[in-house]
């Protein structure tokens, strides 16, 4: 039940962690709730603040909550985590009554949490020192917004010069931002500007406003089709 979907956080609740809210969505079919972690770090010159999403699905039959692990730069609020691998990323648990497990659970979490911040660091340093040329990025840019290969029709031309909109649209506002300046030619700053195009710009503004919508934009539950995801496979077979 939602009112025991927390029961794991009771030992760290006020010490490790602050409760910071909650919601459900849809007709309260899921509900979740997000805890900021006390504490924060820095990767190069970023404020990292970390957070636990618990999400209680009762769409799903095993009687499990999902606890997401998700790290996010605090410049501009876009979440890290993609880079991340799944089993530091997510895990699913019981609830449980039972306080000496739910105490070992809440170490677990903030063990969780240390491993994340160690594998995050490497992932940034090792996308810090992949530089990409002109080339690369005109490369990078055709797989994430890809112009229709085809006759000359005003619909296919139409077509293209929205994307050609969008792929200036995506430099000029998230590859050129200015708090991305100091990273500037590498994988790293490529990545986070693509984590902020997908969690702030939207097809239309009710999309922006949805916390459905949102919410499927959290590492975690996002799906293998996101456009984080397609890029981190991208930067991979530029480096290789």
């Amino acid at each position: 039940q939602n009112a025991d979907m927390f029961n794991a956080f009771g030992d760290i609740l006020n010490k490790e962690v602050a409760f910071e809210t909650a919601a459900s969505l849809g007709i309260g079919e899921k509900v979740f709730g997000c805890f900021k972690i006390n504490d924060s770090y820095k990767i190069f010159d970023d404020q990292i603040d970390h957070y636990l999403v618990v999400v209680n699905d009762h769409l799903k039959p095993d009687g499990k909550i999902t606890i997401i692990n998700t790290p996010v730069r605090v410049v501009c609020q876009n979440t890290l985590t993609e880079a991340l691998s799944t089993a530091v990323l997510k895990y699913r648990i019981k609830c449980s009554q039972d306080l000496n497990l739910n105490a070992t659970l809440a170490n677990h979490m903030i063990s969780a949490y240390a491993d994340t911040q160690q594998i995050l660091t490497a992932q940034a340093e090792s996308m810090y020192k992949q530089k990409v040329s002109r080339e690369q990025i005109d490369k990078f840019l055709d797989e994430l917004f890809p112009l229709i290969q085809a006759d000359e029709s005003s619909e296919h031309q139409k077509a293209n010069e929205r994307v050609l909109m969008l792929r200036e649209q995506f430099i000029t506002q998230c590859v050129n931002a200015d708090n991305l300046q100091n990273f500037k030619g590498t994988q790293y700053q490529l990545f986070n500007a693509v984590t902020d195009w997908d969690l702030h710009y939207f097809k239309n503004s009710d999309d922006g406003l949805d916390l459905d919508q949102r919410m499927k934009r959290l590492p975690g539950i996002a799906g293998e089709g996101t456009i984080t995801k397609k890029a981190l496979k991208v930067l991979k077979a530029l480096a290789a």
